[in-house]
């Protein structure tokens, strides 16, 4: 009971995860043509599952770098602060141990800096996410008719090795349904033989008799 719970609330987890991940989608969505929310997660949608791998390619290399930003920020924070008080106060304490870190004011500077490290990551992360919309928006509406797109540079390049990245996806996935189908129909057609091979054996064996 306690491992299905378990499982019931990853599940719920991942759901409340999607929803708001295409709300935010939508919001941009919004912001780009104007319609209302309903319309907007439609389109966030849709242009979610046709776009699948390249998300996921794209959100996890930002959540990435976006991670490994805050962690600069906050180990930087601390790191000035520690040598900041060293500098300011040198002889504070006589009793104190020599190279002891005052921990106090470092998880003071941490929690700040995490605060304001998490904010301003959040709005890159927005902008990140509604460039990649744009972009794809302008892909669907310019560049799949033979139209001329506004992307360029290395926005375009970068785009374009997810674009491979995910044709070589969907390949793969067509080439194993092409398999498994193929394998499908020989296993019955080799079923069909042997039925009818075993209805010929039975007929001859009727009229032997």
């Amino acid at each position: 009971i306690q491992f299905l719970g378990y499982c019931l609330k990853v599940v719920i987890g991942c759901m409340e995860r999607f929803i708001r991940f295409l709300g935010h989608i939508a919001y941009i969505e919004t912001a780009i043509y104007g319609t209302n929310f309903c319309q907007s997660v439609v389109k966030a949608f849709i242009r979610l599952v046709k776009n699948v791998v390249r998300f996921s390619f794209v959100t996890i290399f930002s959540k990435l770098v976006l991670l490994l930003g805050k962690l600069i920020t906050i180990c930087g924070a601390v790191w000035v602060a520690i040598f900041s008080i060293a500098f300011i106060y040198p002889h504070a304490d006589e009793n104190a141990v020599p190279g002891a870190i005052p921990v106090a004011p470092a998880l003071i500077v941490a929690f700040f800096s995490m605060t304001i490290g998490a904010s301003i990551m959040g709005i890159y992360e927005t902008a990140i996410d509604t460039i990649l919309v744009s972009f794809l928006e302008d892909e669907a509406e310019n560049d799949d008719n033979g139209n001329i797109t506004f992307a360029s540079g290395e926005l375009a390049q970068f785009m374009s090795g997810t674009k491979s990245i995910a044709d070589a996806e969907e390949a793969y996935k067509d080439a194993t349904m092409d398999a498994k189908t193929s394998r499908i129909r020989s296993n019955n057609e080799s079923e069909k033989a042997l039925l009818e091979g075993s209805k010929a054996s039975r007929s001859k064996k009727k009229e032997k008799r």
